[in-house]
């Protein structure tokens, strides 16, 4: 309408159902007016098989991460991420997770701090696990990385020594967590220090 310079939107109406139709689709491979022409058995079951791989390849993806009283926290708005954290201080306790009722509905998550539930649903790339001590605490200062004291490996998995803001005790906490939560300071202390996972070992400067 803006580019017709009126409002007369039924007469631009077919022209953007001709333009719909004529885009090709990211799952079949085809325009809806190509389906339609074509009629083709041939096609039309090379393009159901696509779909169905695609919703089982989403299902297989989509399995819960997450149980009910596990620790999380909440992935942050580009806008309030600060000092390359990408999550929340904040942790937050799972009480409720509801199945996918079907092939393209996905896995959800409600959450609560200490007593106040949020009405908010989340999903699996919504949250990050809480392992550990972490669990035990809800101080959200507690989670403000001072600093990496060294590389190691616990139980089998790379691992970092950390100093918490605030607090004395140090803990160990997964390579897998802390690059999800603040990859910034990982890769810099890494590249620093020439740190090399290799063959259940860690070597560094």
């Amino acid at each position: 309408m803006q580019i017709q310079g009126n409002n007369n939107w039924v007469k631009i109406l077919p022209q953007l159902v001709q333009n719909y139709n004529d885009s090709i689709h990211s799952v079949t491979g085809k325009s809806p007016n190509q389906l339609d022409i074509e009629d083709d058995e041939q096609i039309l079951n090379e393009v159901q098989k696509k779909i169905s791989h695609s919703v089982v390849s989403r299902n297989e993806n989509d399995k819960p991460r997450f149980r009910v009283g596990d620790q999380v926290r909440v992935k942050l708005p580009e806008e309030d991420r600060k000092h390359g954290e990408n999550w929340s201080r904040k942790t937050y306790r799972v009480f409720k997770v509801l199945q996918p009722k079907n092939k393209v509905s996905s896995v959800t998550y409600f959450i609560q701090n200490g007593k106040e539930k949020l009405k908010q649903k989340y999903y699996n790339n919504d949250l990050l696990y809480v392992p550990g001590i972490q669990n035990k605490l809800d101080d959200p200062e507690y989670h403000i990385v001072s600093k990496i004291i060294k590389p190691l490996i616990h139980q089998k998995e790379p691992s970092f020594e950390i100093k918490w803001k605030g607090k004395r005790e140090h803990t160990i906490e997964p390579r897998s967590t802390l690059i999800e939560d603040v990859p910034k300071m990982i890769r810099t202390f890494e590249r620093e220090h020439n740190v090399e996972w290799r063959n259940g070992r860690v070597y560094f400067d």
